[in-house]
């Protein structure tokens, strides 16, 4: 059994892979409900509930696979980025003119894969219903390049770190003209997100450089 608390976000996590269950707990978080409801529209599966006082609990399956740690340098996890973009572009379809479904803190500590090569989006409780597609992609990205330097003393990004992050951004982005990407890392500063959010942390030097990078053809 594994269990994991996380007091900011005031959740706790309980797994156990032999009687392959997992609870997660809000404690007086109202968040459950934005769970619930993203879980219902990406598996297509309600979520048994129970509450009881001021805790409410979320009956999930168990997702057998892996977890990529969020402070591997970029360069390193090629193979599982690209899954995520093809999953993504499978899952929605782009449409530039409506809104789709929002995960709101897509990393790699809420993504499951598997030995088959697939995968699977957990954690759903910064779930939006309507914002622009390719939103947590660019998230995703972002998280991706920065949260490994935000790891390290220094806090610095090496160069083969940003040309493999311009790569992935390229693949994914070219010929959208999407509002975000002008100034992504401000467009999500906009944005209701989590409290720890990382753009927060990054410093001016990689802020700028993000930027530089970004204007880059």
């Amino acid at each position: 059994m594994k269990l994991e608390i996380n007091i900011d976000k005031k959740t706790a996590v309980v797994s156990n892979s032999k009687e392959l269950y997992v609870k997660k707990f809000f404690f007086n978080n109202n968040k459950f409900k934005n769970e619930i409801e993203g879980y219902l529209w990406y598996f297509k599966k309600k979520i048994n509930v129970t509450k009881k006082k001021n805790v409410t609990c979320l009956n999930l399956p168990y997702l057998s696979g892996y977890q990529i740690k969020f402070w591997r340098s970029i360069t390193k996890n090629k193979k599982e980025i690209l899954q995520v973009l093809k999953h993504y572009k499978k899952f929605w379809p782009i449409n530039k003119k409506k809104k789709v479904p929002f995960h709101g803190d897509l990393t790699f500590s809420n993504i499951i894969f598997n030995d088959q090569q697939k995968l699977r989006f957990i954690d759903w409780e910064d779930f939006k219903k309507k914002e622009v597609w390719g939103l947590d992609i660019c998230y995703f990205l972002l998280s991706v390049l920065i949260l490994p330097a935000l790891s390290r003393k220094k806090k610095n990004i090496f160069n083969e770190e940003y040309i493999v992050f311009k790569d992935f951004w390229d693949f994914f982005f070219l010929k959208n003209n999407f509002k975000f990407l002008k100034d992504p890392i401000n467009y999500l500063k906009t944005k209701k997100l989590n409290r720890n959010f990382f753009l927060k942390k990054i410093n001016k030097k990689i802020l700028s450089e993000i930027n530089s990078i970004l204007k880059k053809k």
